[in-house]
Protein backbone atom coordinates (compact mmCIF):
# COMPACT_ATOMS: atom_id res chain seq x y z
CA UNK A 1 0.00 0.00 0.00
CA UNK A 2 0.92 3.57 -0.67
CA UNK A 3 2.03 5.83 1.91
CA UNK A 4 -0.96 8.52 3.10
CA UNK A 5 1.11 11.97 3.74
CA UNK A 6 -0.22 13.71 6.52
CA UNK A 7 -1.41 16.73 4.96
CA UNK A 8 -4.24 17.18 2.87
CA UNK A 9 -5.13 16.21 -0.14
CA UNK A 10 -6.01 17.66 -3.20
CA UNK A 11 -9.39 15.52 -3.60
CA UNK A 12 -10.35 16.25 0.28
CA UNK A 13 -10.42 19.51 -0.70
CA UNK A 14 -12.34 19.13 -4.22
CA UNK A 15 -14.77 16.95 -2.69
CA UNK A 16 -15.43 19.54 0.75
CA UNK A 17 -16.02 22.23 -2.32
CA UNK A 18 -18.53 19.71 -4.23
CA UNK A 19 -20.55 19.12 -1.21
CA UNK A 20 -20.39 22.69 0.22
CA UNK A 21 -21.74 23.66 -3.04
CA UNK A 22 -24.47 20.28 -2.87
CA UNK A 23 -25.07 22.25 0.72
CA UNK A 24 -25.97 25.92 -0.96
CA UNK A 25 -28.13 24.15 -3.12
CA UNK A 26 -30.22 22.31 -0.84
CA UNK A 27 -30.95 25.50 1.28
CA UNK A 28 -31.74 27.92 -1.23
CA UNK A 29 -34.23 25.22 -2.73
CA UNK A 30 -35.49 25.09 0.95
CA UNK A 31 -35.96 28.81 0.79
CA UNK A 32 -37.57 28.98 -2.47
CA UNK A 33 -39.57 26.11 -2.10
CA UNK A 34 -41.01 27.53 1.21
CA UNK A 35 -41.70 31.03 -0.07
CA UNK A 36 -44.25 29.72 -2.59
CA UNK A 37 -46.17 27.18 -0.82
CA UNK A 38 -48.86 28.61 0.71
CA UNK A 39 -49.65 26.65 3.82
CA UNK A 40 -47.69 26.65 6.62
CA UNK A 41 -47.70 22.90 7.17
CA UNK A 42 -45.95 22.28 4.12
CA UNK A 43 -43.49 25.05 4.30
CA UNK A 44 -42.44 23.57 7.48
CA UNK A 45 -42.28 19.85 5.68
CA UNK A 46 -40.44 21.64 3.03
CA UNK A 47 -37.89 23.48 5.55
CA UNK A 48 -37.05 19.95 7.21
CA UNK A 49 -36.67 18.05 4.26
CA UNK A 50 -34.63 20.72 2.35
CA UNK A 51 -31.82 21.83 5.59
CA UNK A 52 -31.75 17.57 7.13
CA UNK A 53 -29.72 16.96 3.71
CA UNK A 54 -27.61 20.68 3.94
CA UNK A 55 -27.32 19.87 7.44
CA UNK A 56 -25.56 16.48 6.63
CA UNK A 57 -23.88 17.32 3.88
CA UNK A 58 -22.06 20.58 5.21
CA UNK A 59 -20.30 18.24 7.94
CA UNK A 60 -17.73 16.78 6.03
CA UNK A 61 -16.66 20.02 4.44
CA UNK A 62 -16.14 21.78 7.36
CA UNK A 63 -14.01 18.87 8.86
CA UNK A 64 -11.84 18.94 5.84
CA UNK A 65 -11.77 22.73 5.80
CA UNK A 66 -10.81 22.83 9.70
CA UNK A 67 -8.10 20.71 9.19
CA UNK A 68 -6.65 22.57 5.68
CA UNK A 69 -6.89 25.70 8.44
CA UNK A 70 -5.37 23.90 11.29
CA UNK A 71 -2.53 22.21 8.78
CA UNK A 72 -2.24 25.79 7.05
CA UNK A 73 -1.47 27.85 10.78
CA UNK A 74 1.24 24.89 11.78
CA UNK A 75 3.44 26.17 8.67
Amino acid sequence: MAKQTKSLSTLALTSAIVLGIITVLFVTCGVHASIQVEGQEEKLLIVVWAFIPAIAFSIYPFRILSKWIKERKKQ
